[in-house]
């Protein structure tokens, strides 16, 4: 099933059409709160807007627009990791992935996947979980 967008409009959802991004998203919400990926999804996405882009960019153009979050070296590292295992590994679990925990595989699962037939810990990931059970 297809699901429409929640009331809650989750970051996540916006990107559904574009797994890369929808995991970037929750890798950026680490340790950080949505409020301040809001600040800085926009800039990263206008700027960054394929893999491809944001794998060829330099660490300084990266490092400058995600400064915001905190831990922005540690951040742009994995990114980086993260985004060359994407465009050239066979991965066929999203776990393989470097920086995917069971935040982002979850939220894959969920998003991507549209399998709500999981368990999950995170509080928000629940209430869409609920939410897309009584369509």
């Amino acid at each position: 099933m297809k699901y429409p967008i929640s009331p809650f409009i989750f970051k996540q959802e916006l990107y559904k059409d574009d797994p890369w991004k929808m995991l970037v998203i929750c890798m950026m919400l680490n340790q950080t709160s949505y409020k301040q990926v809001d600040k800085v999804k926009d800039i990263f996405f206008d700027k960054f807007a394929s893999p491809q882009i944001f794998i060829n960019s330099s660490d300084e153009e990266i490092i400058k627009v995600i400064k915001p979050l905190g831990f922005y070296n540690r951040r742009c590292k994995l990114l980086k990791k993260f985004t060359l295992a994407w465009l050239n590994t066979n991965w066929k679990d999203i776990k393989e992935l470097p920086g995917i925990g069971k935040y982002a595989s979850d939220a894959y699962t969920i998003f991507i996947k549209e399998n709500i037939n999981i368990q999950v810990e995170d509080k928000e990931l629940k209430k869409y979980i609920e939410w897309a059970k009584t369509l």
